[in-house]
């Protein structure tokens, strides 16, 4: 359905939805090292997410547009937005340095580590669902900084990069994806002390 839908933020909504089920994968392997993969998956999904909404948001203000397909070369006008967009929609694949990456590293070792057939069967979902992820998130991304030929929208309406009081948000968190994608130790840590009952 993601894949189908061309609203910006309704595609991303979409995106949510299918996360929110990796948090439960995580959950109902009822292990530790489950519940650790999807308190880490919340956090760090959650950040990828703001991320992206708030440059779909940018996009939107700054255009007028809500669609897909009025997003063709705006990348080229609002270099920053959508550079920082692609950030957060290859952490929200899985590939690693980002954040994305970890949480779903914690999701799959909870899964083989839990023996049973409903982590095996989880696991699967989780790599099939990054290869989708990647084709519904990227795919923006693409259109906007490589349009197809007669198809950039780029050159109409003065479009410009969005406001510092939007970028600030968009940056901060940005950081936060790429922090805790290098150096996750210390969130891991408070986590894996909630999910083993310590706190």
């Amino acid at each position: 359905m993601a894949l189908r839908e061309r609203h910006f933020k309704r595609r991303l909504a979409y995106s949510t939805v299918s996360n929110l089920s990796y948090m439960l994968f995580g959950v109902l392997l009822m292990t530790p090292e489950g519940l650790l993969g999807g308190l880490t998956h919340m956090l760090f999904h959650s950040i990828i997410k703001m991320v992206l909404f708030l440059c779909a948001g940018a996009f939107m203000h700054v255009t007028g547009r809500e669609y897909i397909y009025e997003i063709n070369g705006i990348g080229r006008k609002m270099p920053v937005t959508f550079t920082l967009y692609t950030l957060s929609a290859l952490s929200l694949t899985g590939i690693p340095l980002f954040c994305g990456f970890i949480s779903k590293w914690k999701l799959l070792t909870a899964g083989i580590s839990s023996g049973q057939t409903v982590g095996l069967v989880g696991m699967a979902g989780l790599i099939i669902s990054a290869f989708l992820c990647a084709m519904y998130t990227l795919n923006v991304s693409i259109r906007a900084f490589f349009p197809m030929k007669g198809t950039d929208r780029s050159g109409s309406g003065g479009i410009k990069e969005a406001g510092v009081l939007m970028l600030i948000p968009i940056c901060l968190f940005s950081v936060f994806n790429i922090l805790f994608g290098v150096y996750p130790g210390p969130v891991i840590s408070f986590l894996e002390k909630i999910a083993q009952g310590v706190i």
